[in-house]
């Protein structure tokens, strides 16, 4: 039965389908990424100054990171930023909290 009715809809139309249902996800493909350019000697700094100037829907994006004066930018670099600023930010030697 489900063969028969396979073909009915195209790619665009089933597109259409999901993002009606789900309102969200239009806003998601939609937003531009979240740039940040770090310097590994200020990651701090940086990090905040770029988050606090952050609208919260800014923060909905993805989050795209690169390290000043690295040519890398993949999804590596991103894990690599958020490893060192929790890592900084608990650190014994941070007196933040």
């Amino acid at each position: 039965m489900h063969s028969r009715r396979r073909g009915l809809l195209d790619f665009e139309s089933w597109r259409h389908l999901a993002v009606a249902m789900l309102p969200e996800l239009d806003a998601i493909g939609n937003q531009a990424l979240l740039e940040m350019i770090i310097d590994r000697s200020r990651l701090l700094i940086d990090s905040f100054e770029y988050i606090s100037y952050t609208t919260p829907e800014e923060l909905r994006a993805e989050l795209w990171v690169q390290f000043r004066d690295e040519m890398t930018t993949c999804h590596e670099v991103r894990r690599e930023w958020f490893y060192m600023v929790f890592h900084a930010v608990f650190s014994p030697s941070q007196v933040l909290f």
